[in-house]
């Protein structure tokens, strides 16, 4: 399990008032009665935590924990690429 894997469990579990044990990366939102709200919420703290944008599109496909975390991991190889292109051509 990655690390951002278990900070979304960790945030997850937080907002819901369930055990983080309960919660793997294969559970599906759904299951854990996470609606639209609760997912802009736990996007919007994801991305501040990281520093990261996931674009709607990703958002509304997003239906597991992982989906979360490969989310946000996609969007931190962006971010970093697009980092590493500024620098190359400073």
């Amino acid at each position: 399990m990655t690390d951002i894997e278990q900070e979304c469990i960790r945030r997850i579990a937080e907002a819901k008032a369930v055990s983080p044990d309960s919660i793997t990366p294969e559970t599906t939102l759904e299951s854990l009665q996470v609606d639209s709200l609760d997912r802009v919420s736990l996007s919007f703290d994801m991305e501040e935590q990281y520093g990261v944008q996931i674009s709607d599109s990703q958002l509304h496909e997003i239906v597991t924990v992982r989906d979360v975390a490969v989310a946000v991991e996609q969007a931190l190889a962006k971010k970093q690429a697009a980092e590493s292109s500024n620098a190359s051509a400073a």
